[in-house]
């Protein structure tokens, strides 16, 4: 009984609130590796096409990227996106890769969010 409400309450939480975030350069290193957190400085864009908005999540010194993907559908659940620019963000969700891109598509501003400084 105690294993099966224990199965039930971590299953209220979502994966995203267990797993503790990584860097891109340890998110690349599990490609395919499902729902992660990724977390570092935010660079954000928007192509001319206008069609989708880029969240890159870099570490300063590293080449490793993780890509936000923001459809131009979403694109007004992230009204304040470009204050997140030049800070440390956490984006949340399932990895998957394009031409060699780690990305993970946000759909809700649930899945970006300011990280927290460490004491």
């Amino acid at each position: 009984m105690r294993v099966c409400f224990a199965a039930v309450f971590l299953a209220a939480f979502p994966v995203c609130a267990i797993a503790a975030p990584v860097s891109p350069g340890e998110a690349v290193q599990r490609i395919g590796g499902g729902v992660m957190t990724v977390e570092g400085i935010a660079s954000i864009s928007t192509p001319s096409t206008g069609t989708v908005t880029f969240v890159e999540v870099n570490v300063p010194g590293n080449s490793a990227i993780v890509q936000g993907v923001i459809l131009d559908g979403d694109r007004g659940k992230f009204p304040d996106l470009i204050s997140y620019n030049g800070k440390k963000v956490q984006i949340t969700g399932s990895t998957q890769t394009f031409k060699g891109t780690m990305r993970i598509i946000l759909t809700s501003p649930d899945q970006l969010k300011l990280a927290e400084p460490k004491p």
